[in-house]
């Protein structure tokens, strides 16, 4: 079964959803931005800081986020998607 995600951030939410090839929402919600809350679970992965701190090395600290928040989702769909858990060197190595 092919699933596509998305996520719509907004200042104070970000809305999450996800569907199914022919376009049915399965999931859906919305989480609230709290930046604290983010960062002290950013620092718990240190695959996703190590991914951060290089793209900052080359990049403005909003492209570097959104970048990191684009490959964040990119594993959340591959582990959902072929049913694996979570392996931080794959994040490392990109």
């Amino acid at each position: 079964m092919k699933t596509h995600a998305g996520v719509d951030l907004h200042q104070r939410f970000c809305y999450l959803t996800a569907m199914n090839a022919s376009g049915k929402i399965f999931r859906q919600g919305q989480a609230v931005n709290e930046g604290e809350a983010l960062r002290a679970w950013l620092r718990q992965l240190p695959g996703a800081r190590s991914y951060y701190q290089g793209l900052r090395q080359r990049k403005p600290a909003q492209v570097a986020r959104i970048a990191l928040a684009r490959k964040l989702l990119t594993v959340v769909w591959a582990l959902l998607h072929h049913g694996v858990c979570f392996d931080e060197e794959l994040l490392i190595r990109g």
